[in-house]
């Protein structure tokens, strides 16, 4: 009667608390997220917060079956009815304590740690199982991933202090002079997020081994496109497609520039055509930017 139908309540509300499921739709973000960062640091801090969130998502699942196991009438007594008996006071605890404690306890099957919730039938008991044995699977495997990405972060970070020390072991061994030593820093910290906003054709190794015609068409992709915004070439590309396909994939390359350094010098010889993709070029004609 009334109490069927306040425990149904109890649980509908309960079901509620699967709209925390939406954590998954925040992975599948950040899974978008880091196809388009290009720094490592970033991708792997990327990796750690999605497994969080992932663990986060799988414990607020177990918690809300627990709930519903222990607050079904299958056998008595249950989990839920000691935690209301030892709760105390006048009132009984709220929805809110309930699943906290409830995700409390499935956090506990997660890690080492223990907490006041036990199963109190056989139910419960053949819950507890399955969730420790597919806890074992699942957790193992997300602390590996976790243990892998902050790896990863911790070798970049002496990858990172290491050609630091490099170059301040070159410059005291060259006593070269403190402003100059200065730029020589400021370049290699510009050289490095150059480095990190766009990877080249050169830095993916397997692309040296693909067969020619297939790397021809990449080319063509990546290319030709961008040099058709010339007049010529786009006349080059109405009279002799062909002739430009080969232009695009023998003539043509991949260069990043950190923000401030010349690309050439006034005077230099002309041997190469460039084409700006991205930021801007600013020409001076005279040494001293100044003037």
């Amino acid at each position: 009667g009334y109490a069927r139908i306040s425990r149904s309540w109890r649980l509908i509300r309960v079901m509620r608390l699967f709209r925390l499921a939406r954590i998954a739709k925040a992975v599948n973000i950040l899974e978008e997220l880091t196809d388009m960062i290009r720094s490592e640091v970033e991708q792997a801090t990327i990796t750690v917060v999605k497994l969080v969130l992932g663990i986060t998502m799988i414990n607020h699942l177990v918690a809300c079956a627990w709930y519903a196991v222990g607050d079904s009438s299958l056998e008595a007594p249950t989990w839920v009815a000691a935690l209301v008996a030892s709760y105390g006071g006048q009132s009984e605890p709220d929805i809110a304590y309930r699943y906290l404690s409830a995700l409390h306890w499935s956090l506990t099957q997660f890690t080492p740690a223990s907490m006041e919730v036990v199963p109190r039938n056989k139910y419960e008991r053949l819950f507890v199982i399955t969730v420790i044995i597919l806890a074992m699977v699942i957790f193992s495997s997300f602390v590996s991933s976790i243990t892998t990405a902050m790896t990863q972060l911790r070798a970049i970070k002496v990858k990172q202090a290491k050609l630091q020390e490099d170059l301040r072991k070159y410059i005291i061994g060259n006593k070269l002079p403190s402003e100059l030593a200065m730029q020589l820093h400021a370049y290699a910290r510009m050289h490095k997020g150059a480095k990190d906003s766009r990877v080249h054709e050169s830095d993916l190794i397997f692309l040296k081994f693909m067969p020619e015609p297939l790397r021809a068409q990449l080319h063509r992709e990546i290319f030709s496109p961008r040099v058709t915004r010339h007049p010529f070439f786009l006349g080059l590309a109405v009279a002799d497609r062909d002739g430009l396909d080969i232009i695009c994939h023998t003539a043509m390359v991949e260069l990043s520039l950190p923000a401030g350094e010349a690309l050439f010098n006034l005077g230099d010889a002309c041997f190469h055509m460039y084409f700006a993709l991205s930021g801007e070029l600013k020409y001076y004609l005279n040494a001293s930017k100044s003037s």
